[in-house]
């Protein structure tokens, strides 16, 4: 029951995120450095409140914990970023199914590198999630063009690489540092979109 919980929370926390930076993406953005700025900004918050956990409940920072929350908070930021650039210059019905289905990259990889079988509920549940994308975004009107495919193609493959390192992370001995990782992601994703933003 608490996997189901879990999967409405998921998708209607997803419908949230996407319909506010379709909404930044439209009306706020000016240019790039606008991007980054709220990107900067949402990093920070997730920041605080992931440095609040740590020191409450004691995590550790291992030398490979923190360079891979740095690679992951780059690939992080970057995904964000060209997420909203394509709302900014595309459909957001459009967009988000194409980014949605970036979670084919992390549910197949693990056939390729860790030996996971690819059973039947893990299509199913692809499946599920890509059509819960149609539907969350819903029927909207705006035009394509390369830039907007540059974009969400971007937007797909970083995107679609956060999961691939969340499990290089979680497989290794220091998966237990699994916050302390996801502290240093969001401080670096937030100092890189701080940097870019200038």
């Amino acid at each position: 029951m608490l996997h189901y919980l879990l999967l409405l929370l998921s998708v209607a926390a997803n419908v949230t995120y996407s319909s506010l930076y379709n909404h930044l993406g439209k009306t706020v953005l000016h240019d790039r450095r606008d991007a980054f700025r709220i990107n900067m900004w949402v990093d920070l918050g997730v920041s605080v409140l992931l440095a609040g956990y740590v020191l409450l409940s004691g995590g550790g920072f291992s030398l490979y914990t923190v360079l891979l929350g740095m690679v992951f908070g780059c690939v992080t930021a970057l995904g964000a970023v060209c997420k909203l650039k394509a709302l900014e210059n595309g459909p957001m019905s459009l967009t988000i199914l194409l980014i949605t289905a970036s979670m084919v990259i992390p549910a197949f990889s693990g056939a390729l590198f860790w030996q996971e079988t690819i059973s039947v509920w893990k299509i199913a549940g692809t499946l599920v999630m890509i059509f819960a994308g149609y539907l969350a975004a819903g029927k909207g009107e705006g035009k394509t063009s390369r830039v907007w495919l540059a974009y969400c193609i971007g937007a797909f493959l970083f995107i679609g690489s956060v999961g691939i390192l969340q499990k290089i992370h979680q497989t290794s001995p220091w998966r237990e540092q699994k916050t302390s990782f996801l502290l240093v992601a969001f401080l670096t994703a937030a100092l890189r979109c701080a940097v870019l933003s200038r």
